[in-house]
């Protein structure tokens, strides 16, 4: 299963996910991962997520690969988010 990550991410403080996207066998997945998974694991500012995101990127997109290939796991709503449990 070809995954490819494109440039760029969004910062929904709504929802407290940066969001970003993945094109798996030519499809748009959004990906996301929580402020809380980024504060846990790598360090965020509680009020300013996305540089630890930007810093972290590669590692992030390895996970989203993970939870891809190997679980398969979806959101009801068709997106994929890491939560601070992904991350163990």
């Amino acid at each position: 299963m070809p995954i490819e990550f494109s440039s760029g991410e969004t910062d929904d403080p709504t929802r407290w996910i940066v969001w970003f996207l993945a094109v798996v066998n030519g499809k748009p997945i959004p990906c996301g991962i929580s402020y809380q998974a980024l504060r846990t694991h790598f360090a965020a500012d509680f009020h300013d997520a996305m540089p630890a995101f930007v810093a972290h990127r590669p590692r992030i997109e390895a996970c989203i690969t993970n939870l891809l290939l190997k679980q398969g796991r979806f959101e009801d709503d068709e997106t994929i988010v890491i939560r601070a449990y992904d991350m163990r």
